[in-house]
């Protein structure tokens, strides 16, 4: 368990200094000053070069870097010298905004994919299998903004159920808390919901064509007890991984869809702090992101040690 923990811990830590050189190089070679951004372009080239010297931007990016990566390892993102705060300060400003909507997504994309996918395995040949084949494949080809902006005018404009845009924090009210993070979730849900479905539907075709659920047929175990005890449970491992896989992918895909509804959560961030060449907002974000990603790996090779006790977290099977 402890060495399984070290290795683990070891690739995260490798994997994230990775992400952290290109994410500071390409941040780094998109040409603009962030001083003249600062000051305005009727700063003078003195008061210009002042503002590079206080912020460091003289130095090697290989200094750069090493002083970005020890401010990190203090707990230190940085400051968003446009917004004039701490990337912290605005990063768990926006953090809870896109968490809570990757949450409802991510519960929108298991209960439609995950049921659908049993179905499609249960009528495999069958006009219901074709059916919800088809919708899946349709789900996984329309791009989610196009969904949103679909689902903006139906149900924002037209029909008024929900609101246009913006994002009411729980506190403020649970009912209307939901009702703005409803059509966002959808949004992001509905097409990992179609890949959900896919990948629910080939695992379980897959077992069902084993040997110990054609014993279970011969003994006689109900139709439930054999797709939702059996066969489900078998075909779990590659449900889980793209389950907490979607749940990376939106925090990563949320960048058009809070543009779309006007959620300030970690996208809306991210893309005014491209717009502004705000380095370190951008950096700091990104790191979010990627350590998002890690520690979805890490609990997809926990889930696996639960739910199939012969895959052990060593990585050794028995």
């Amino acid at each position: 368990m402890k060495k399984y923990f070290f290795k683990r811990l070891f690739y995260t830590i490798v994997t994230l200094l990775i992400v952290s050189v290109i994410l500071f190089v390409l941040t780094h070679c998109t040409g603009a000053d962030p001083a003249k951004l600062v000051l305005g372009i009727q700063a003078t080239p003195e008061a210009v070069e002042d503002l590079r010297e206080k912020m460091g931007l003289n130095d090697s990016l290989i200094v750069q870097y090493f002083r970005w990566l020890g401010d990190i390892l203090h707990g230190d993102l940085g400051t968003s010298y446009m917004k004039n705060k701490t990337v912290t300060e605005l990063l768990g400003e926006s953090f809870m905004p896109t968490f809570n909507i990757a949450i409802y997504a991510e519960i929108i994309s298991m209960c439609i994919g995950i049921p659908l996918g049993v179905l499609a395995a249960k009528y495999k040949g069958k006009s219901a299998s074709v059916a919800i084949s088809s919708v899946a494949l349709l789900g996984m080809s329309i791009p989610g903004f196009l969904l949103a902006l679909f689902m903006m005018m139906a149900f924002c404009v037209k029909l008024q159920w929900f609101p246009v845009a913006g994002y009411t924090p729980a506190m403020e009210g649970f009912l209307e808390h939901i009702r703005s993070m409803t059509l966002p979730a959808i949004a992001l849900g509905f097409p990992q919901a179609a890949l959900i479905t896919r990948t629910t539907n080939n695992a379980m075709l897959e077992v069902m064509n084993t040997e110990y659920i054609k014993t279970a047929k011969a003994k006689g175990a109900s139709e439930g007890a054999i797709l939702f005890k059996h066969a489900l449970r078998n075909a779990l491992i590659p449900i889980i991984t793209v389950c907490l896989q979607s749940f990376a992918v939106f925090f990563g895909g949320a960048v058009i869809i809070e543009q779309i509804f006007n959620i300030p959560g970690i996208g809306t961030l991210v893309f005014s702090s491209i717009s502004s060449r705000d380095y370190y907002v951008i950096q700091g974000a990104v790191l979010v992101i990627a350590l998002i990603y890690v520690v979805a790996n890490i609990l997809m090779d926990i889930l696996y040690g639960i739910v199939d006790p012969r895959i052990r977290i060593t990585g050794k099977s028995k």
